[in-house]
């Protein structure tokens, strides 16, 4: 058990619940928990308990981490401002193919779109050289959808 001296001015409180049991230390003995202000203040810090944060990906220290900083999102460009082209185009053995031009990949979240499409047309369908395929003549749908979602349609 921790014990606090009486110079480390703190004042502790236990608590039993079921098998557990958990020490939980005030520093100014107001009650309120040091850190509620946003700082992060880990439950055992200061006593034997204490388990230093990690990283997530690589399990080390945080302090010894080496693991490059996560990516930044993309910041994607409103619809209303992009113009999407719809032909039908046919492919080998006579099937119909309706493709999607005019969206770019780095301005657009190109596979949420895809799986939004597909589920609208109930049809499988892939994302080719920044163009999206829908297996089948799905024009009409294909345009409410993009219209819905505040594309400019074309074709």
């Amino acid at each position: 058990m921790y014990n606090a001296s009486d110079s480390e001015q703190r004042s502790l409180a236990s608590t039993n619940v079921g098998n557990y049991s958990a020490v939980f230390e005030w520093f100014d003995g107001s009650g309120v928990w040091p850190g509620h202000m946003g700082t992060v203040m880990r439950l055992f810090e200061g006593t034997q308990w204490d388990r230093p944060p990690t990283c997530e990906r690589c399990g080390e220290l945080e302090s010894d981490c080496q693991c490059p900083p996560l990516p930044v999102e993309k910041e994607l460009t409103d619809p209303a401002k992009q113009t999407a082209k719809l032909s039908i185009e046919k492919r080998k053995k006579g099937k119909l193919v309706t493709v999607i031009r005019g969206l770019p990949a780095d301005e657009n979240d190109l596979p949420d779109l895809l799986s939004q499409l597909k589920n609208a047309c109930g049809a499988g369908g892939a994302i080719k050289d920044e163009h999206f395929e829908i297996q089948g003549s799905h024009l009409d749908r294909v345009r409410e959808l993009l219209a819905k979602i505040g594309f400019k349609v074309r074709g």
